[in-house]
C-alpha cells in the first residue's frame, strides 16, 4: 500500500509533537540550607589593681596616683553605663577598734575628676556599644591630702558596676 505524502507528513508531525512533549517535563530537585547564628550579650568590666592600691603613701599629700586600670566592654547596641561606689563615702578608715581617724580622698577616671555623691558616681554613659572587642580602657587615680593619723592600716574599697539596657 502506498502512503500519500500528506499522510507521511502528518505522521512525522505527530511523532515530532509527541517527542517534544515527553522531555519537556524533566525531573529536578532542590534543597535549601538555612544559616543562622547568635551573638550572646556581653557586658563586662575588668578592674586590675595597681601595686599602689595596696601601698598608699598615707601621711603624704598625693595627687593623681594610679591605683587601677579599668576595661569596660559591652556589645549592647543601646550602650552601657558604668558606675562606681566607694565605701565609707570615699574615706579610708582605720582597722583598729576605737580609731576614729580617717582620710577622705578624691578620684579621677581617665582625665575626668569624679564628683562623688554619697560615695557614688557615674563614670561612663555610652549611647553605643564598645568600639572594639578590646573594650575601653581607663585609669583610676586617687588624690588625698597630707594627714597626721594614728598608726593603723587604713582601708576602703571601690566597686565598679557596668549595666546595659
Amino acid at each position: 500500500m502506498k502512503t500519500s505524502l500528506f499522510a507521511k507528513r502528518g505522521l512525522v508531525a505527530m511523532v515530532v509533537l509527541t517527542a517534544s512533549l515527553v522531555p519537556m517535563f524533566a525531573l529536578t530537585g532542590t534543597g535549601t540550607l538555612s544559616l543562622s547564628g547568635k551573638v550572646a550579650p556581653i557586658t563586662t568590666i575588668t578592674v586590675t589593681a595597681d601595686a599602689n592600691a595596696s601601698a598608699l603613701p598615707i601621711g603624704t599629700a598625693t595627687t593623681d596616683l594610679k591605683i587601677a586600670t579599668v576595661v569596660e566592654l559591652s556589645n549592647s547596641a543601646a550602650g552601657y553605663t558604668v558606675t562606681l561606689a566607694a565605701s565609707n563615702g570615699a574615706t579610708l578608715v582605720g582597722l583598729t577598734t576605737g580609731n576614729t581617724d580617717s582620710l577622705s580622698y578624691s578620684l579621677k577616671y581617665g582625665s575626668n575628676p569624679l564628683t562623688l555623691t554619697n560615695g557614688s558616681a557615674t563614670l561612663t554613659t555610652s549611647l553605643t556599644r564598645s568600639s572594639s572587642a578590646a573594650g575601653s580602657t581607663n585609669i583610676l587615680y586617687i588624690s588625698f591630702p597630707a594627714a597626721f593619723l594614728n598608726p593603723d592600716t587604713y582601708i576602703g574599697s571601690i566597686t565598679f558596676t557596668i549595666t546595659s539596657p
